[in-house]
């Protein structure tokens, strides 16, 4: 999914979203997004 273009009602609209990226001591790479509560990747 294009987190850019999101289509609501048919209008596209344009979003931008901060990330976070760290990788933890296994190696393996969290990413969060500090604006939409629980989005964990």
């Amino acid at each position: 999914m294009d987190l850019k273009n999101v289509a609501i009602m048919g209008e596209t609209m344009n979003k931008h979203y901060p990330i976070v990226i760290e990788q933890d001591p296994d190696g393996i790479y969290i990413v969060t997004c500090p604006v939409l509560r629980g989005c964990h990747s």
